[in-house]
């Protein structure tokens, strides 16, 4: 990716400069995507897609003011016919006051449009009209209307679950499908079709009378603007209409966009590696493991080269990674022995490259050993204790974390699967909301209720989203007064459980103790005398609260979450909702190949094997979103069982 700086004048009221970084790289065949992205102070960001010499439409966010506006415009192109510089400027029938000039030698200033005749003189070469929101007081008669952005686990049962006869909703997203996640590394070596995974979101649109249909627009949301309260989309599809930008009007916002991967600043990352985050992703998988398997057996082919071609990296020991290192064993044992020479395969390695200390190392201890071992078994490498310091075209560069040593891993293929972070509309709008409301830079911080802190009626669900933590540490001094029943200075093991069941709510780091509360009280009690002082349960409340851990991105949680709110809108309780939201978690499975995989369940309870792989399947299969699902989902384990994967790159 070419990358270049430009320096621009600001536009009012901004500071006295600010840094555009521009990127260029190829999306479609002729056609260049530039991106501008801001960086302290700064006037404009957004992207655009243009031919060369030729106009089209431009989505940019001007800052102006404090204020951050999207719409989109036109690029206007041009050689100076003095100098022979290329010059381009964006101009907006939406946004009049100024347009942003750029040339290729690496300045771009911000100016207004010196006349309106000029603005219309450009809109008219290329126009990109917009469709504004309507933005007219309601009526007490009219339904309140609910935007929800996002086609995900959070969107979607939040979506199935509301009562739509009450609200006017609209449903946006650039994805016009649901994927069921968990199975998508099964996508990758063919177990299933891409087809058995997804359904149509229009399906859950459709309502039995038109009074209970909900709106679906293909789109991509670019700004939320609270203080309007709407928010402006994009057409971001191939095909691109005379209208291809529309604003909304909400009276409650739903943000359910999940969250994208992240390299934590990795260099050679986005270029070098490929992701398992969406359906694309595991065709593009699927589609490079075969041709890494045929350019692999060309005849006089270096030993080295075969080697390298086929050495498969996984960077990541979560779930993602172990499913899909498990797969490709499979795919391997299953399938390719049947049709590639054995003397290629035999040279054929898989290597899961983790960070921790044990791969799987969110679940119980037993269970990452278990997976460990069976891996081991299964010739499948794992190098744990190793943090990836770059990604060259064929070669990981990690440090061993113990001997700090710098270590060489080549590779045919690198699959990234290292963790998440927020997309660009989460960081924009997390950006226009006041700095004291929004403290975690990863993802949109909500209170117990899912209420978006220092927004009014937004509320954000899923990935893109983690709940406020309350620390008993704070309220230790009034626990501690409320907790003490006989005013002795001491807690006895009853009043302590009291307290626990009391605030395990509020509080969801006790509801982790609440089967264990004996345990907990021990840690505390360190002089063993059967009771806590205010000193002790001083300290057992700050190692409690050092042992809080946020909400995992996984489908259970923003499935929870999307039933909590739904019934919280079905029951008119938004504003002042009864309960706060609870997780309950219903256990963690993951495959680890050969017919076996692992199960955590709550209460420390453990499971690993074939009749867990079993459990497994059932599950999943009872949990897809439809019964066309199901039934495409049955139907390829068993096609794959009796006939195999298929090995076609088509």
């Amino acid at each position: 990716m070419a990358t270049r700086r430009l320096m621009a004048t600001p536009v009012r009221g901004a500071s006295s400069s600010c840094t555009i970084t521009t990127s260029a790289r190829n999306r479609q065949p002729f056609r260049s995507m530039r991106s501008f992205t801001t960086e302290g102070g700064s006037a404009v960001q957004g992207n655009s897609a243009h031919w060369k010499r030729m106009s089209a439409s431009v989505a940019v966010a001007v800052v102006a003011g404090g204020t951050v506006a999207w719409c989109v415009g036109v690029v206007y192109s041009t050689d100076d016919g003095q100098s022979g510089r290329h010059l381009s400027r964006w101009y907006s029938p939406i946004l009049p006051d100024y347009y942003v000039h750029a040339q290729d030698n690496n300045t771009a200033d911000v100016k207004p449009v010196a006349a309106p005749s000029q603005l219309v003189e450009k809109a008219e070469t290329a126009p990109v009209p917009q469709v504004l929101a309507d933005t007219s007081p309601r009526g007490p008669n009219d339904k309140p209307r609910v935007v929800i952005l996002g086609s995900g686990w959070a969107a979607l049962s939040l979506l199935r679950e509301l009562d739509t006869s009450q609200f006017e909703v609209t449903l946006v997203s650039p994805r016009n499908y649901f994927l069921f996640t968990p199975l998508l590394p099964s996508v990758t070596v063919g177990t299933l079709e891409p087809r058995s995974v997804v359904e149509q979101v229009r399906k859950f649109c459709h309502r039995t009378s038109k009074e209970r249909s909900v709106q679906y627009f293909e789109a991509a949301c670019k700004n939320i603007n609270p203080a309007r309260k709407t928010i402006t989309c994009v057409d971001e599809s191939a095909v691109v209409g005379a209208v291809s930008t529309f604003e909304l009007a909400y009276d409650h916002l739903v943000i359910a966009v999940g969250a994208q991967n992240t390299t934590f600043g990795t260099p050679g990352v986005n270029e070098n590696c490929m992701f398992l985050k969406e359906l694309p992703d595991a065709l593009a998988i699927r589609h490079k493991v075969i041709d890494l398997l045929e350019t692999a057996n060309y005849p006089g082919q270096p030993d080295e080269e075969v080697k390298k071609l086929l050495s498969f990296a996984i960077v990541g020991g979560g779930p993602t990674g172990v499913e899909f290192a498990a797969e490709l064993h499979d795919f391997l044992q299953d399938d390719l022995k049947q049709y590639y020479p054995e003397d290629l395969l035999n040279r054929m390695t898989i290597t899961v490259v983790q960070s921790a200390d044990a791969i799987l190392n969110t679940y119980d201890a037993h269970i990452s050993k278990y997976a460990m071992e069976s891996f081991a078994r299964q010739g499948i490498q794992v190098k744990t204790g190793a943090r990836v310091t770059e990604v060259k075209p064929n070669e990981i560069t990690m440090t061993d974390k113990k001997s700090n040593k710098s270590v060489k891993l080549p590779f045919g293929l690198c699959v990234w699967a290292a963790g998440v972070g927020p997309v660009p509309l989460v960081r924009q709008f997390m950006s226009a909301l006041p700095p004291e409301t929004q403290r975690n830079n990863r993802a949109i911080t909500t209170d117990e209720f899912l209420r978006v802190k220092g927004a009014e009626n937004v509320y954000a669900i899923g990935d893109c989203s983690t709940i406020e933590q309350h620390k008993l540490l704070a309220k230790f001094a009034d626990l501690f007064d409320e907790t003490d029943v006989n005013r002795d200075g001491e807690l006895t093991f009853g009043e302590f459980s009291a307290m626990v069941h009391k605030n395990k709510t509020r509080y969801p780091q006790l509801a982790v103790y609440a089967s264990r509360l004996e345990e907990l009280f021990r840690r505390g009690d360190t002089n063993q005398d059967n009771k806590m002082d205010k000193d002790e349960f001083k300290n057992l409340l700050s190692t409690v609260d050092r042992e809080l851990m946020p909400l995992p991105c996984t489908a259970q949680v923003a499935q929870q979450q999307g039933k909590y709110l739904a019934k919280a809108f079905n029951n008119k309780t938004t504003a002042n909702p009864a309960k706060p939201f609870h997780y309950h978690h219903l256990g963690s499975f993951a495959y680890i190949g050969g017919s076996a995989s692992v199960l955590e369940l709550p209460g420390q309870w453990s499971f690993g094997g074939m009749l867990t792989w079993w459990a497994w399947r059932t599950t999943y299969l009872s949990k897809q979103i439809s019964w066309r699902n199901k039934c495409m989902v049955a139907t390829d384990w068993a096609a794959s069982s009796v006939f195999g994967r298929d090995i076609s790159r088509v």
